[in-house]
């Protein structure tokens, strides 16, 4: 099963491939050019053809992985908006110290100030929902086995499972034969397009995974989001998710609607190509549709805070300027800052022994053992209010020695105080200029700008966590070992491989458990070859070819007699099929189905 962006592209490769096609029957070079104008008309009903999977699988789904994302992209907003809070207090105070004479200063410093301390309020106060995400994620809900890994017959299975490996050939028949209209017809040839981009297209992703998609979902969901990400960075054609949205959205603004002619035909096909007496209740269509333009808006909103800017030239001078005196740092020396609050990974993957890599990069070897950007959060409160308190005999040019008190001693501590609330210095512009000289202001400076680092390192960090469970897609693939395993066709002697005993463990790698037999070919595609292999003319296996058969069988009224596995679960072109037992035996014992079981 392929994503967003591998629908999208394939639809748009289908289009070129069918417009440039020739056929010598004048039926079906009329049948073509009706279908082309179509989609040219109806661009949208031809994409949101293409996602009649992702339609289908929404409508099934429990709403777990939605809400789940719904929750992430709220934290993940809170976080954005911290951060670019964060770069407006150090402006503003730095701006503050460098011209301390000027009228609007002392108010600008004072309101830095208090913001400073409410910055960091606000990270602890969204620690709790972080945890609580984070460990709702590590528990893979939003990742349900495949019903045919549980050995459930097609009766239980879902539909977004179902139509994927049962009457598939059949389906996008019986959308073209109850299509009404451009609309109709643009989504028929959208889904068409999909038939072939999913038969292709899960090849190689079962190819670079290692298996099928029900015996390494958590592997394939990484592949296909990274799949996903490299055909966006690199086809002409990708849209992103929230301008697939937009396409796709009918009815009026604010509050889309599922056009009634497409919502018919979609219930027409399902019941002329599945006996609905033997499967679960076919689901709300309605509801699959919303949720998944819900779901596209949402994956278009992770974009990272801005990276914080360096602090102006006189305090990089005053900090950096002796090597042999470092400036001083609110990293805990004793924290292992991978997998901490900010959300990074904080579950184990790969083996225990020192020096194996989990999928954020980190060292298997250490171990989360202290509170991340809270430590910081807390600890910048008690900063900037020790620096509230020597205010004024820094200004009547006394020394303070609580401010590097809590510069040797607070910085590092491991269980710091409850934040207090936020203290207004109340600073005027003649204790401006006077403190605006001392080295405890270039400090602060320098520590304002250690925590903004920690704070976009921590959005980071949350970014790859939320990219490893596969909830969102990778924000770039190249050069990144984690993804570009599956962006390059890898060389393979036996496969499939079996499930892992310890999948959460063991995905972020290349299956190392046992083959299930009988051995298959996953895919034709080449050592090395990149996504794009499945989408490219001249290709041993191209989604448009696929689809422009199937195609050019429904104008023609032929039909060969097959109904691809949209899963490629048993390697490339293999028709829908059934295990004759378990498919623990080994080998499984494999039933090709006739045209019209299910």
């Amino acid at each position: 099963m392929l994503d967003y962006h591998g629908d999208c592209v394939a639809l748009g490769e289908f289009a070129s491939v069918l417009g440039a096609a020739s056929f010598p029957d004048p039926a079906v070079t009329a049948a073509q050019q009706e279908a082309l104008a179509a989609v040219g008309q109806e661009p949208g009903a031809a994409l949101l053809g293409a996602f009649v999977q992702q339609v289908l699988c929404q409508a099934s789904a429990d709403g777990w992985e939605l809400g789940l994302l719904r929750r992430a992209a709220d934290l993940w907003n809170r976080g954005r908006d911290l951060c670019e809070q964060l770069g407006t207090v150090r402006a503003d105070l730095e701006g503050a110290l460098e011209n301390p004479a000027d009228p609007g200063s002392a108010n600008r410093f004072n309101t830095a100030a208090v913001g400073a301390q409410e910055f960091a309020n606000s990270v602890i106060g969204i620690r709790t929902d972080v945890d609580t995400l984070r460990a709702d994620a590590l528990t893979f809900e939003h990742l349900p086995p495949h019903p045919r890994q549980d050995d459930l017959g097609t009766a239980d299975w879902d539909w977004g499972n179902l139509q994927l490996a049962r009457r598939t050939d059949a389906f996008v028949r019986a959308l073209f034969a109850a299509a009404q209209g451009p609309s109709g017809l643009a989504f028929a040839v959208g889904a068409a397009s999909s038939y072939g981009a999913n038969a292709a297209g899960s090849a190689y992703l079962g190819h670079t995974v290692g298996g099928p998609r029900r015996s390494h979902r958590h592997r394939d969901r990484l592949a296909r989001n990274t799949v996903g990400s490299w055909l966006a960075a690199n086809h002409a054609g990708a849209l992103r998710p929230a301008a697939m949205a937009d396409r796709v959205r009918f009815g009026a603004p604010g509050a889309p609607e599922l056009p009634a002619e497409l919502a018919d035909l979609i219930g027409a096909a399902v019941t002329a190509a599945f006996d609905t007496t033997r499967t679960v209740p076919v689901p709300d269509l309605h509801l699959g549709y919303r949720r998944l333009l819900e779901h596209l808006d949402l994956l278009d909103g992770f974009a990272m805070p801005s990276v914080p800017a360096q602090p102006g030239q006189v305090f990089m001078q005053a900090l950096w300027s002796d090597p042999s005196s470092p400036p001083p740092t609110l990293r805990p020396q004793d924290v292992d800052v991978v997998g901490q609050d900010g959300g990074g990974v904080a579950v184990k993957y790969g083996p225990d022994e020192p020096g194996s890599k989990k999928p954020d990069g980190s060292d298997s070897s250490k171990t989360s053992s202290g509170c991340g950007i809270l430590v910081l959060a807390i600890i910048l409160i008690d900063l900037v209010q020790a620096f509230v308190q020597c205010i004024g005999q820094w200004a009547n040019h006394h020394t303070c020695t609580f401010w590097d008190n809590m510069l040797l001693k607070k910085v590092w501590e491991q269980d710091p105080p409850d934040p207090r609330d936020p203290t207004n210095p109340g600073v005027s512009r003649q204790q401006l200029t006077a403190i605006a000289v001392s080295p405890q202001a270039t400090q602060l400076v320098g520590l304002l700008f250690d925590a903004h680092e920690q704070a976009w390192e921590a959005m980071d960090r949350a970014r790859t966590f939320l990219t490893t469970t596969g909830l969102i897609y990778p924000a770039a693939t190249a050069g990144l070992p984690l993804y570009e395993q599956f962006t390059s066709v890898p060389a393979v002697e036996l496969w499939p491989f079996r499930e892992e005993a310890q999948p959460v463990d063991a995905y972020h790698a290349f299956p190392v458990s046992a083959i299930e037999h009988p051995v298959r070919s996953p895919s034709p595609y080449p050592l090395g070859a990149a996504p794009k292999a499945f989408l490219d003319a001249g290709s041993p296996l191209q989604a448009a070819a696929v689809s422009l058969g199937l195609w050019a069988q429904i104008a023609a009224g032929s039909q060969d007699g097959r109904n691809l596995d949209l899963d490629a679960d048993r390697g490339h072109g293999h028709p829908c099929w059934a295990a004759a037992g378990s498919v623990g035996n080994d080998p499984v014992q494999v039933v090709v189905l006739d045209y019209t079981d299910q």
